[in-house]
Protein backbone atom coordinates (compact mmCIF):
# COMPACT_ATOMS: atom_id res chain seq x y z
CA UNK A 1 0.00 0.00 0.00
CA UNK A 2 2.16 2.67 -1.37
CA UNK A 3 -0.40 5.73 -1.23
CA UNK A 4 -2.15 4.48 2.68
CA UNK A 5 -0.19 5.96 5.42
CA UNK A 6 0.44 3.31 8.08
CA UNK A 7 -1.71 4.81 10.37
CA UNK A 8 -4.74 4.05 8.18
CA UNK A 9 -3.63 0.67 7.22
CA UNK A 10 -3.25 -0.07 11.26
CA UNK A 11 -7.22 1.25 11.29
CA UNK A 12 -8.05 -1.10 8.31
CA UNK A 13 -6.23 -4.13 10.05
CA UNK A 14 -8.78 -3.09 13.12
CA UNK A 15 -11.52 -3.00 11.08
CA UNK A 16 -10.89 -6.50 9.29
CA UNK A 17 -10.42 -7.73 12.95
CA UNK A 18 -13.78 -6.64 13.76
CA UNK A 19 -14.85 -8.23 10.74
CA UNK A 20 -13.55 -11.65 11.84
CA UNK A 21 -15.12 -11.19 14.86
CA UNK A 22 -18.63 -10.47 13.73
CA UNK A 23 -18.21 -13.29 11.28
CA UNK A 24 -17.29 -15.28 14.45
CA UNK A 25 -20.08 -14.40 16.22
CA UNK A 26 -22.46 -15.11 13.17
CA UNK A 27 -21.09 -18.53 12.98
CA UNK A 28 -21.78 -19.51 16.30
CA UNK A 29 -25.15 -17.50 16.22
CA UNK A 30 -26.21 -20.44 13.89
CA UNK A 31 -24.27 -23.07 15.31
CA UNK A 32 -26.32 -22.88 18.59
CA UNK A 33 -29.52 -22.03 16.88
CA UNK A 34 -28.94 -25.51 15.12
CA UNK A 35 -28.03 -27.41 18.05
CA UNK A 36 -31.33 -26.18 20.38
CA UNK A 37 -33.71 -26.28 17.06
CA UNK A 38 -32.72 -30.24 15.64
CA UNK A 39 -31.60 -29.56 12.04
CA UNK A 40 -30.89 -31.98 10.00
CA UNK A 41 -27.23 -32.21 8.73
CA UNK A 42 -28.11 -31.11 5.03
CA UNK A 43 -29.71 -27.80 6.58
CA UNK A 44 -26.71 -27.00 8.44
CA UNK A 45 -24.44 -27.92 5.75
CA UNK A 46 -26.39 -25.22 3.06
CA UNK A 47 -26.76 -22.35 5.88
CA UNK A 48 -22.89 -23.01 6.61
CA UNK A 49 -22.62 -22.79 2.56
CA UNK A 50 -24.98 -19.63 2.39
CA UNK A 51 -22.45 -17.81 5.89
CA UNK A 52 -19.21 -18.63 3.53
CA UNK A 53 -20.41 -16.78 0.38
CA UNK A 54 -22.38 -13.91 2.60
CA UNK A 55 -18.76 -13.66 4.54
CA UNK A 56 -17.04 -13.61 1.07
CA UNK A 57 -19.11 -10.96 -0.10
CA UNK A 58 -18.96 -8.61 3.00
CA UNK A 59 -15.28 -9.08 2.89
CA UNK A 60 -15.16 -7.86 -0.97
CA UNK A 61 -17.17 -5.03 -0.24
CA UNK A 62 -15.06 -4.15 3.32
CA UNK A 63 -12.00 -4.81 0.56
CA UNK A 64 -13.50 -1.63 -1.91
CA UNK A 65 -14.89 0.23 0.56
CA UNK A 66 -11.62 0.42 2.88
CA UNK A 67 -8.70 -0.90 0.73
CA UNK A 68 -9.67 0.39 -2.74
CA UNK A 69 -9.66 -3.46 -3.23
CA UNK A 70 -6.32 -4.44 -2.69
CA UNK A 71 -5.86 -7.34 -0.96
CA UNK A 72 -3.33 -7.75 1.40
CA UNK A 73 -1.37 -10.23 3.23
CA UNK A 74 -2.51 -8.52 6.95
CA UNK A 75 -6.19 -8.14 5.72
CA UNK A 76 -6.17 -12.24 5.87
CA UNK A 77 -4.16 -11.69 8.87
CA UNK A 78 -6.19 -9.55 10.87
CA UNK A 79 -9.39 -11.28 9.86
CA UNK A 80 -7.74 -14.85 10.80
CA UNK A 81 -6.79 -13.20 14.54
CA UNK A 82 -10.19 -11.78 14.65
CA UNK A 83 -12.11 -15.27 13.97
CA UNK A 84 -9.53 -16.79 16.06
CA UNK A 85 -9.81 -14.05 19.08
CA UNK A 86 -13.30 -14.32 19.00
CA UNK A 87 -13.41 -18.54 19.08
CA UNK A 88 -10.38 -18.31 21.77
CA UNK A 89 -12.24 -15.45 23.85
CA UNK A 90 -15.37 -14.57 23.89
CA UNK A 91 -17.38 -17.92 21.88
CA UNK A 92 -17.55 -19.91 25.19
CA UNK A 93 -19.65 -16.86 27.02
CA UNK A 94 -21.83 -15.69 23.94
CA UNK A 95 -22.23 -19.72 23.06
CA UNK A 96 -23.96 -20.43 26.71
CA UNK A 97 -26.08 -17.10 26.07
CA UNK A 98 -27.24 -18.04 23.07
CA UNK A 99 -27.84 -21.94 23.68
CA UNK A 100 -29.89 -20.58 27.17
CA UNK A 101 -31.80 -17.87 24.77
CA UNK A 102 -32.70 -20.23 22.40
CA UNK A 103 -34.15 -22.65 24.72
CA UNK A 104 -35.90 -20.47 26.43
CA UNK A 105 -37.37 -19.14 22.83
CA UNK A 106 -38.20 -22.66 22.30
CA UNK A 107 -39.65 -23.09 25.43
CA UNK A 108 -41.87 -20.28 25.07
CA UNK A 109 -42.57 -21.67 21.21
CA UNK A 110 -43.68 -25.24 22.50
CA UNK A 111 -46.31 -23.68 25.08
CA UNK A 112 -47.81 -21.24 22.36
CA UNK A 113 -48.31 -24.67 20.73
CA UNK A 114 -49.53 -26.36 24.09
CA UNK A 115 -52.14 -23.74 24.39
CA UNK A 116 -53.00 -23.58 20.50
CA UNK A 117 -53.82 -27.04 20.73
CA UNK A 118 -55.29 -27.22 23.83
CA UNK A 119 -57.92 -24.36 23.05
CA UNK A 120 -58.38 -25.64 19.60
CA UNK A 121 -59.65 -29.35 21.24
CA UNK A 122 -61.67 -27.31 23.66
CA UNK A 123 -63.47 -25.62 20.62
CA UNK A 124 -63.72 -28.49 18.76
CA UNK A 125 -65.60 -30.39 21.67
CA UNK A 126 -67.79 -27.45 22.15
CA UNK A 127 -68.70 -27.51 18.49
CA UNK A 128 -69.34 -30.97 18.53
CA UNK A 129 -72.01 -30.71 21.64
CA UNK A 130 -72.91 -27.99 19.95
CA UNK A 131 -73.92 -29.83 16.46
CA UNK A 132 -75.12 -32.83 18.46
CA UNK A 133 -77.61 -30.18 20.26
CA UNK A 134 -78.67 -28.98 16.79
CA UNK A 135 -79.45 -32.16 15.55
CA UNK A 136 -81.76 -33.07 18.53
CA UNK A 137 -83.42 -30.17 18.60
CA UNK A 138 -83.74 -30.83 14.60
CA UNK A 139 -84.94 -34.21 15.17
CA UNK A 140 -87.49 -32.85 18.21
CA UNK A 141 -89.11 -30.14 16.10
CA UNK A 142 -89.33 -33.08 13.36
CA UNK A 143 -91.11 -35.50 15.78
CA UNK A 144 -93.68 -32.34 16.85
CA UNK A 145 -94.41 -31.81 13.52
CA UNK A 146 -95.14 -35.68 12.57
CA UNK A 147 -97.07 -35.52 15.70
CA UNK A 148 -99.30 -32.61 15.03
CA UNK A 149 -99.92 -34.09 11.45
CA UNK A 150 -100.61 -37.37 12.71
CA UNK A 151 -103.26 -35.55 15.36
CA UNK A 152 -104.88 -34.23 12.13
Amino acid sequence: MLGIPTDQQFIIFLNFGLIGIVIGFVFEFFRSFGKVFHFKRMTVFFVDLFLCLLSAFFIYIALFIWNYGEVRFFIFLALTLGIVLYYLIISPYIYKHLILTFKFIRFIILKIIKWKNALQDFINKKRIICIRHCYRLKNYFLKEKENKNEKE
